[in-house]
């Protein structure tokens, strides 16, 4: 499985492809465009022209998405990690009658000073 995000390879497509095209020369242009950088179809592609297993080429392309610090979690995981967090933060903050009496009695004596 890959573990970039494919939004951040699209962008860089055109600076990859070389990389790719170093790493399999076989593969023509057509090839690459074919894919629009969707990296599992690349996957599809190379395995067809090399007959290497599936595991060596998602090595090789998640090597080669490390050079362009395309590494790391996906954008959906990040999105979900980002509610997480804010789900934390509202966990954080005190909940308490006592805690709700004094932010309403500290909000009152600013509005009557």
């Amino acid at each position: 499985m890959f573990n970039f995000n494919s939004d951040a390879v699209k962008g860089k497509w055109k600076e990859i492809k070389g990389d790719v095209r170093s790493l399999w020369g076989n593969l023509t242009e057509d090839d690459l465009e074919k894919t629009h950088g969707n990296m599992d179809s690349l996957a599809g592609v190379i395995q067809q022209k090399y007959g290497i297993s599936r595991e060596e080429v998602e090595k090789k392309l998640n090597s080669l998405a490390d050079r362009y610090g395309l590494s790391g979690v996906s954008a959906q995981n990040k999105n979900s990690a980002g509610s997480s967090a804010s789900s934390t933060q509202a966990e954080g903050r005190e909940n308490t009658p006592q805690a709700d009496q004094k932010n309403s009695s500290s909000s009152g004596s600013s509005l009557t000073h």
